[in-house]
């Protein structure tokens, strides 16, 4: 072999597709930083095919783990699962490129609530891992995690002071309720208002999915309502449609310029530019299609029509031909 003819084929193994014959194009601009870590995701989902590497596996341990990561890096807090620490971790990871590649969605959704409070799985075995990888400062911490089972992480939470002769009644506990309802409704209300700045285009069910469940047993429309706590209702606002809509049109973009700067070899269709998003196929829903306004002018600019595609296909293979 030439290497001196062939300088593609010289590149470091990190940034090869191993074929033996040309580098992954994506990978010819990743950093330092990000070709380790694809390395490292590499290694450890190979070392994981080793059937006497973790034999008792399985989907509840990981979750649990998941878990526990995310209650050490305080992305889940008293049980609650909370969006702005969350978002300020994961958008300053340094493998957040990593995470967006794999496909794992960092939003303000009840799914990934549920991920990180270990009660909904990651089907994907590559996103189980890089989620494990990013909630713990190395793989030895995370093999210590999942070696402590399928346990989830118990955090401390107030008890009534119930007679220890264990005749704890549905009459004394709803006597207890009774004596503390004013106290305990304050607490979850001032938790409800805080959620509603957090999460301004959930409703009111999704809002007490993020409380504690027996804030439930306190917390109704009807007491909200006469607290003078406004209660939201987000279908008739079309809040988030609009939320979807901002959120689709840049999604659309932030992909056709990944597309065009990894010199995607295929035309850039709407299937293209929708390929990773969260609903994939939100503009076949006639109800829903009409109102994504940015959506639709974003997918027109950025969608390649024939012409432009080929003109682009010749551009690249310019500039992939030899000089003499």
């Amino acid at each position: 072999m030439d290497y001196v003819m062939n300088p593609m084929r010289t590149l470091h193994a990190g940034r090869h597709c191993g074929c033996g014959v040309q580098p992954v194009p994506e990978a010819l601009g990743l950093s330092s930083t990000l070709e380790a870590a694809e390395i490292e995701l590499a290694k450890i989902s190979s070392s994981l095919l080793e059937p006497r590497n973790f034999p008792e596996l399985n989907h509840k341990s990981v979750a649990a783990a998941i878990a526990r990561g995310a209650v050490e890096k305080g992305l889940v807090q008293s049980q609650r699962f909370c969006w702005s620490a969350t978002q300020k971790f994961f958008s300053g990871h340094p493998l957040l490129p990593l995470i967006r590649r794999t496909g794992i969605s960092i939003e303000r959704s009840l799914s990934f609530r549920d991920v990180l409070k270990g009660q909904q799985f990651l089907r994907h075995p590559v996103e189980a891992i890089l989620m494990l990888r990013v909630l713990h400062d190395g793989w030895s911490q995370v093999t210590e995690s999942l070696n402590k089972g399928t346990e989830l992480p118990v955090v401390p939470s107030e008890r009534a002071n119930v007679p220890s002769n264990g005749n704890a009644s549905a009459e004394y506990l709803s006597q207890y309720r009774k004596e503390n309802f004013e106290v305990h409704f304050k607490r979850y209300a001032a938790q409800y208002v805080d959620l509603r700045k957090d999460f301004p285009d959930l409703t009111h069910t999704e809002l007490m999915g993020l409380l504690p469940s027996h804030a439930s047993k306190y917390l109704t429309e009807e007491s909200l309502a006469a607290a003078g706590i406004d209660v939201p209702n987000v279908q008739k606002s079309g809040l988030r449609i609009q939320k979807l809509d901002e959120e689709l049109a840049v999604f659309i973009r932030e992909r056709a310029r990944h597309l065009r700067d990894t010199a995607y070899p295929k035309r850039v269709s709407r299937w293209a530019l929708m390929s990773g998003f969260r609903r994939p196929r939100v503009f076949s829903k006639k109800g829903l299609a009409p109102l994504l306004i940015r959506a639709r002018e974003a997918m027109e600019e950025c969608e390649e029509k024939q012409k432009r595609f080929k003109q682009r296909k010749e551009a690249m293979t310019s500039a992939r031909k030899k000089p003499a």
